[in-house]
């Protein structure tokens, strides 16, 4: 089951999405219990277009493992993609508050805030973490965040 899993991991770093699929499924069919293989098999069907699948195997993986960064990242950007901003910002918020530097999900989170028209929030989040404002990822943000104040 670990050999699978572990070849799953090189065929995600090689973007063999559909090889990373079937190795992440073969692991699990040896190890149910191999609850690492649910975020990165979430990946591999995200990037395969498969997002009911992918949102699947990221649940599995939260339900475990409700802190796992990778997967709340991944889910972040499904939930993006199936146009349900709420939840993208609940994953985000949930990502942030995962130890180590989330700088990257501190920008996201604001412009998930914008794109919500959660202008009230995005201005209070940047309030509280001023060093954002001068993240090249916010200056859209904070642009339409002007453009609304008026």
């Amino acid at each position: 089951s670990w050999c699978r899993h572990l070849e799953g991991n090189y065929a995600i770093s090689d973007r063999d999405w559909e090889g990373a699929e079937a190795l992440y499924r073969e692991a699990l069919e040896l190890n149910p219990d191999d609850i690492g293989a649910y975020p990165w098999l979430s990946a591999a069907l995200d990037r395969q277009g498969r997002l009911d699948e992918a949102i699947e195997a990221g649940e599995v993986a939260l339900e475990a493992f409700p802190t796992s960064y990778p997967t709340l990242k991944t889910m972040a950007g499904l939930a993006r993609k199936t146009g349900d901003l709420e939840k993208a910002i609940e994953y985000t918020a949930r990502a942030m508050q995962v130890p180590g530097d989330r700088s990257t999900m501190a920008t996201r989170y604001v412009s998930l805030l914008v794109e919500a028209k959660r202008y009230s929030a995005a201005d209070a989040f940047l309030e509280k973490y001023p060093k954002l404002r001068k993240h090249p990822r916010v200056k859209n943000a904070i642009t339409t965040l002007e453009q609304n104040r008026e």
